[in-house]
């Protein structure tokens, strides 16, 4: 039985804690036995319960913000003996902070896999960037979600390849489908006209995610279609930003911005077109789960939007920070239904293929199970020496 210990700070709504929820889910319990430390305290954040509801044991360190904070040391030490105590044979850390911890701590507690995880293309502050070079330094691996962070990773973090593993994200495929009736009482609730052509976004209101260039792509969209409507799912510091910028250029009749859903997925269905408008991405859960609803795909082709999308075939890539090439690309698909459909059937073929949620988990398992062997190989030819 391998003993993994994973650290997040805290579990609340976000990538890279969704991805590890799934992970506790699925991990194989008979060849694996989990532990999650959450280095700030999990009770009241919103993932909490559905966490404890995975079974693993739950470690609270209760640590303010800033794990540098002299007072974080006793805390940090007991983690340290937890680690020993508990036998642990993998340390996995999440985010910047879960990265410096694992790989640090863990080094101390004598746990000789060290794993940190990257999600994102976001430059890092001086100290910041400080921080992750050092838990690459330290940690024994790094994975990453898509061949796009790896080389960032490598390019400006200075991490070898050698101790890089792109492990894309993974989505749902048996989730049932929203019934006609249940499309309909949505419609209806967000003030949408029954045969609308209908094109959506999911994703936080910050500057990562160039919602203002949806927004700006949904005006010149409306000029040609004006019966088009226009969906942005989700909540961040930008929204009323976002909102004003729909009145200022007179498309907020058809906008709707019902804020965040946590059962994003069932909204899925009202969509005809899925748009990404991000200026950076590591890799779009949102977007995986919509090629899995079998929708076409406008995105900017950036990071691993370009790994995802298959231009022409599963939907659109076009250039970040340009409203007139997603307005193109979305009418071309609003006004070919029948290409609409083909390219929403290839996208929910290639998930399929290279992005279920199980083969996500089962591409860790392989690593942890390869890491732990190299690790015995290692300590056996050591034990050879002279």
């Amino acid at each position: 039985m391998i003993r993994i210990a994973y650290v997040i700070h805290k579990p609340r709504v976000g990538g890279a804690e969704f991805h590890l929820l799934e992970v506790l889910k699925r991990l194989d319990r008979h060849r694996f036995d989990p532990l999650l430390v959450f280095l700030g305290r999990g009770e009241g954040e919103p993932l909490y319960e559905q966490y404890l509801q995975t079974g693993v044991e739950v470690v609270n360190l209760g640590m303010p913000d800033g794990i540098l904070k002299i007072d974080n040391i006793r805390k940090l030490t007991s983690l340290a003996r937890i680690l020993k105590d508990e036998g642990i044979d993998i340390v996995h850390g999440y985010l910047l902070e879960g990265n410096l911890v694992s790989s640090a701590i863990g080094l101390v507690a004598g746990v000789k896999v060290r794993v940190s995880s990257k999600r994102s293309l976001e430059r890092h502050n001086r100290r910041q960037l400080a921080v992750a070079r050092l838990a690459n330094l330290l940690s024994s691996h790094v994975t990453v979600v898509s061949q796009a962070v790896g080389q960032f990773t490598h390019d400006i973090e200075g991490c070898p390849w050698n101790k890089i593993s792109v492990i894309p994200n993974g989505v749902h495929l048996h989730i049932e489908a929203a019934d006609a009736g249940t499309i309909a009482q949505l419609r209806q609730a967000w003030e949408i006209p029954k045969d609308a052509f209908v094109v959506g976004t999911v994703a936080r209101f910050g500057w990562k995610k160039g919602y203002e260039y949806f927004i700006r792509a949904a005006a010149k969209v409306a000029q040609e279609l004006p019966s088009v409507r226009f969906v942005g799912l989700g909540d961040g510091p930008l929204k009323h930003e976002i909102e004003g910028l729909a009145e200022r250029l007179g498309v907020s009749q058809h906008m709707v911005f019902p804020g965040w859903e946590s059962d994003v997925r069932s909204k899925l269905a009202l969509f005809d077109v899925y748009v990404c408008s991000s200026i950076i991405e590591g890799m779009s859960n949102a977007l995986l789960e919509a090629m899995a609803e079998r929708l076409p795909v406008v995105a900017t082709a950036v990071g691993g939007n370009r790994e995802n999308v298959h231009e022409g075939v599963t939907g659109y890539l076009v250039p970040p920070a340009d409203p007139a090439a997603l307005a193109d690309r979305i009418l071309a698909l609003a006004r070919d239904p029948q290409l609409a459909r083909r390219m929403g059937q290839a996208g929910r073929a290639a998930i399929l293929k290279d992005y279920t949620v199980e083969r996500m988990v089962a591409r860790m398992e392989d690593l942890y199970t390869s890491l732990i062997q190299r690790g015995s190989q290692l300590q056996a030819r050591e034990g050879t020496l002279p």
